[in-house]
């Protein structure tokens, strides 16, 4: 398809996507969209009317993010549709449990990604109310924190003698993970990072009994006895890296003094439980995120 072809397609699904749009002026916007809504549409109208060489490309991001908040909306504004989702191997299974939003924004020092999930269809309202408080409320406080500190940044690259063609937008991602969904156990992530300060990049775990309706500490989880049991799965994991791979943890570690109620870890789809170090924590920055799994049921002991 030539590139007259592929503008007039992506022209026809602009008329589609208002016509739509016009259609469903009365579906409520979620007020933490609102600002970005407005900002995205600014920007839209800003770049369509300098009609920058880019703008086919612009377009193209255009229709895949239209096709994604079509599914994201129709998921909330449609119960056929969210009904046919769940019928679908795998994606059945998420859909129970969870929706998702998804969103973007950017000027000139920043491009802002935010995708996050809702938990849903619980039965549980108090639940669903108290897990996506929580949910926006560390997304909102990390976009915050983020974007002060990417202000900052921006600020004294100017007052330095930068200048402002030659400063590259930091891009800032916030995303998600999701490793167990079942009646008895939900254990997901929501992370936020970026290309440039990876010293403020955060990840923050959900572990929820879905009977108590209760978060679980890796306590809860692994019984009294949860040091000495992590504490063995690590050192066992440890044993079998290479030389190499064991430089890079910081000398003299004690992980019985670093395992605690409050360490961070989710359960993965076999329900064993897989620790969390986050990046410089026991170990140099060339090793990353550090996880160590803690095995719980005798048929994944061996893995």
């Amino acid at each position: 398809m030539n590139g007259r072809n592929n503008k007039n397609s992506l022209d026809e699904f602009d008329k589609y996507l208002e016509t739509m749009v016009s259609k469903h002026n009365d579906v409520e916007i979620p007020d933490e969209l609102s600002i970005v809504v407005e900002k995205a549409i600014n920007e839209g109208e800003a770049l369509r009317d300098k009609k920058k060489p880019g703008l086919f490309l612009i377009k193209v991001s255009k229709f895949a993010l239209a096709c994604s908040l079509i599914v994201v909306c129709m998921l909330n504004i449609s119960p056929t549709f969210a009904k046919t989702m769940k019928e679908i191997p795998v994606a059945g299974e998420i859909f129970n449990f969870f929706t998702f939003r998804e969103y973007h924004y950017e000027d000139e020092i920043k491009y802002v990604n935010v995708k996050v999930p809702e938990f849903v269809n619980t039965g549980k309202s108090k639940l669903e109310k108290k897990v996506n408080k929580e949910i926006k409320y560390f997304v909102d406080k990390e976009v915050a924190e983020s974007e002060k500190i990417i202000k900052e940044y921006y600020d004294a690259f100017i007052s330095t003698g930068g200048k402002k063609e030659d400063f590259h937008p930091v891009e800032l991602t916030v995303d998600y993970n999701i490793y167990q969904m079942s009646d008895e156990i939900v254990s997901f992530s929501i992370s936020k990072y970026d290309n440039t300060f990876n010293a403020y990049n955060t990840k923050n775990f959900y572990n929820i009994d879905m009977k108590t309706e209760e978060y679980l500490t890796i306590k809860d989880y692994l019984g009294d006895d949860y040091k000495e049991k992590a504490v063995n799965a690590i050192n066992k994991e440890i044993e079998s890296w290479t030389d190499e791979k064991k430089d890079l943890l910081w000398k003299d570690l004690n992980f019985y003094d670093l395992i605690s109620e409050d360490t961070k870890f989710y359960i993965d789809e076999d329900m064993d439980a897989v620790i969390v170090f986050e990046e410089y924590e026991i170990a140099v920055g060339a090793a990353g995120e550090i996880q160590f799994r803690v095995p719980v049921n005798n048929s994944s002991a061996g893995k």
